[in-house]
Formats: C-alpha cells, sequence, structure tokens
C-alpha cells in the first residue's frame, strides 16, 4: 500500500538534461514516481489529469517558455505547487518567478535535503485539512 504522499503527481518539466536526471535520481530513491514532462503540451495533459501536483520547472524551461508557463501551471493547480530550479547565472529569474507564484526556489547543486523538503512540505499542505473556527455564542447568552 503507497502513502498519499508518495502517490501524489510529481511532474519535471525540466528541460535541461543533467538537471532532470539529477532530480529522477533523487525522487525515485527516495520513492517517489515523477512523470517527465517534455513540453506545455504534455504538461496541459497532465494537470487536467491530476490538477494538484508538485511540479519541478528549470531555468531552461522557464527561459524556453517564458513566463507565460508558470501562469499557465498556476492557473491550472487547484493544490500543490511549483518548484523552481535555477543556477547562478540565472539568478536574476527569481524575483520574476517567485512573484508568479512559485513555491520556491532551489540553487544547484540541488541537495537532496533541499528538494525532499520542499516536496515534503508541499505534500504535508495539501494533506492538512485547515481547523475549522468555532462559532462565537451570541453576545446575549
Amino acid at each position: 500500500m503507497t502513502t498519499p504522499a508518495k502517490s501524489t503527481p510529481i511532474s519535471l518539466l525540466v528541460l535541461n538534461e543533467g538537471i532532470r536526471q539529477h532530480v529522477l535520481s533523487i525522487l525515485e530513491r527516495n520513492h517517489f514516481t515523477p512523470v517527465v514532462i517534455s513540453n506545455p503540451g504534455e504538461l496541459a495533459a497532465e494537470l487536467k489529469e491530476h490538477p494538484s501536483p508538485v511540479i519541478f520547472i528549470d531555468w531552461e524551461a522557464e527561459t524556453q517558455y517564458g513566463p507565460a508557463i508558470i501562469m499557465n501551471i498556476k492557473a491550472a493547480l487547484k493544490e500543490g505547487g511549483i518548484i523552481f530550479l535555477y543556477d547562478r547565472e540565472h539568478r536574476n529569474l527569481i524575483q520574476e518567478v517567485m512573484q508568479l507564484g512559485v513555491y520556491g526556489c532551489v540553487l544547484a547543486p540541488y541537495d537532496e535535503w533541499e528538494i525532499l523538503t520542499m516536496v515534503k512540505h508541499l505534500l504535508s499542505k495539501k494533506t492538512i485539512k485547515p481547523e475549522r473556527r468555532r462559532k462565537k455564542p451570541p453576545a446575549d447568552c
């Protein structure tokens, strides 16, 4: 039996092959089963099937497809979030992607603990229900 966290869709729209293989390896080693996405069309289809995933996107995908890719992902997400992978040369993209609603950014060399911490935090946000507030009794009670 799999836990909800492990069966949650994780998608990788990571065009840089080295980054993709590194992140894929980390996730698989930790019993996640990510889906590798090669273009926005595939991602749109995946989001229709699984509207609450964790999505990794790298600086190369954001550069190739522009900020619209992040806006489109955010519009399709019900829960979950986007984790942006960048290197020092592409630090200039951080402000833009954060303003567009990216959950978090991970700087190369993409340490395992950083990747897993963000994934686990996003998954815990998804499974924890907000507390319901008690209604206050009327003032004359």
